[in-house]
């Protein structure tokens, strides 16, 4: 599948955001190339000036005078005569950033390969504005992603076009990848934009292709349309093969054109936010949106049902719970003076949860493999997956059942989008030992990752909510947590 995971695109920490996205198996198509800045001392700007002699070409050039972002007057027969005031064009001169366009274009193919491009086009009116859009940050996984930025550039109000140079890229191992090496090949691509001041528009171009699907022969996606910032214009575009099955939900709102593009079909929506919240506005939809479950506004899946799901994750989990001989001496080790079984996986529970230290890794972002139980007995720390293939293998060691549960810590899954996208935890269901109950429901439950949390305790955000059982040794399915 192709399992481009949507990168967010950060931007000095601000408000514009790219979707992640996950691609199945998608072969990336070719963009035109980048625009090749003039040579400069190292970290000094690129500055061409708008002539017919200039060494821009013309097709890059934006106009010398920009006119200012304003909204289309409304239909009059809609609007009715006397409001006068609604035929006016809106004013955005007091908002830091205004996004003139923004167009996400995702490819995926049958193999799980993929590409995303993003073209963005920012009016940046005040020093906030600079502040918020002075480094771009984009990340990517470096060993089944390439990530190209096509181009970094500046317009002045005078039509003068200021180039990010090359100087001003830099490639530099992600946080979570400085403190956890073997557990994640997350870059970040940091790039600080030249000579930005209010007045002047941001564009840039950037291409992430997937030349390596994290799930062969499978792509998933999902996408929500901006809501922080004032957007005029918002396209969204993604193309896959015409003969792949696929499971597509939107929002009401949110229904795609779609048109039949030679052996592909291609979906295509488009959106806008022209209307700035007043903060009371802002807290009342925060406080409903607390009392509502999050769904994205577009989701996409090849995946045909919870099963076939679970079986690709159940083949991931087996082969990395082999019970080395040290495993099973240090198992043996910690159970030795337990009387009973629940003492026993007491001791196991808190020799995993307290002893390991936990690397906070988003399910999915440092792979959907466990690392081997061996490796993460040796190494001491691990992503939630890894902690549970530990707490499963030493208690396998000890004779108990463990399965793997995926789950997500931050939002209600939609029994109808079978997607590893909802996910972003796995916790450990405990089964019954005897194989005549393997169908039963568990027995007791454990998150490895809450470290300091009794053992069977579940945290409040993943109590009564559907997740998906990953059965190693039968069918998976969809079980909901209990509720304390």
């Amino acid at each position: 599948m192709v399992s481009m995971s949507f990168m967010p695109v950060r931007i000095l920490g601000a408000a514009v955001l790219a979707a992640s996205f996950a691609v199945a198996q998608t072969a990336g198509t070719q963009t035109a190339g980048p625009t090749t800045p003039a040579k400069t001392a190292p970290g000094a700007p690129t500055e061409e000036k708008k002539n017919p002699a200039g060494s821009v070409p013309k097709t890059d050039q934006p106009k010398a005078d920009q006119p200012k972002t304003e909204l289309p007057k409304p239909d009059a027969a809609k609007a009715g005569a006397a409001n006068t005031d609604a035929a006016k064009p809106a004013d955005y001169s007091q908002e830091a950033v205004v996004v003139e366009k923004l167009r996400r274009v995702f490819r995926f193919e049958n193999d799980g390969t993929g590409s995303s491009t993003i073209e963005a086009r920012m009016r940046v009116q005040t020093q906030a504005g600079v502040q918020q859009l002075g480094q771009l940050v984009w990340g990517y996984n470096s060993a089944n992603e390439k990530l190209d930025i096509v181009f970094v550039r500046v317009t002045r109000p005078d039509g003068t076009v200021v180039n990010a140079p090359q100087e001003n890229f830099q490639d530099v191992p992600s946080q979570i990848e400085r403190e956890a090496p073997s557990y994640t090949d997350y870059r970040e691509r940091h790039i600080t934009v030249p000579a930005l001041r209010p007045g002047e528009v941001l564009e840039y171009q950037v291409k992430t292709t997937v030349f390596s699907p994290l799930i062969p022969k499978q792509f998933w996606f999902e996408y929500t349309f901006r809501k922080d910032v004032i957007t005029v214009d918002e396209q969204l575009e993604v193309s896959v093969p015409k003969d792949r099955k696929l499971k597509v939900k939107t929002k009401p709102d949110f229904a795609p054109k779609t048109a039949t593009e030679g052996d592909r079909v291609v979906y295509r929506w488009t959106s806008n936010y022209l209307k700035r919240e007043s903060d009371e506005e802002r807290k009342k939809k925060l406080r409903k949106k607390a009392r509502e479950d999050f769904y994205p506004d577009i989701a996409l899946t090849t995946f045909q049902s919870w099963e076939e799901l679970g079986t690709w994750y159940a083949g991931l989990q087996r082969t990395q719970m082999e019970l080395s001989p040290e495993l099973k001496e240090r198992t043996a080790e910690l159970i030795k003076d337990s009387k009973t079984d629940d003492e026993k996986m007491t001791a196991i529970y808190d020799f995993v949860a307290q002893d390991y230290r936990y690397v906070s890794l988003s399910f999915g972002l440092g792979r959907y493999q466990p690392h081997a139980a061996s490796d993460i007995l040796d190494k001491k720390y691990g992503d939630c997956k890894d902690k549970h293939t530990l707490f499963s293998a030493m208690m396998k060691a000890a004779g108990f059942r463990v399965q793997p549960v995926l789950i997500g810590s931050q939002r209600k899954l939609d029994p109808e989008v079978p997607s590893p996208s909802q996910f972003d935890h796995v916790i450990s269901a405990i089964m019954p030992a005897e194989p005549e109950k393997k169908s039963q429901e568990p027995a007791r439950w454990a998150d490895t990752t809450t470290e300091i949390a009794p053992f069977g305790l579940l945290t409040y955000n993943i109590r009564k909510k559907q997740a998906l059982l990953v059965g190693l040794d039968g069918p998976s399915r969809l079980i909901e947590t209990p509720p304390n």
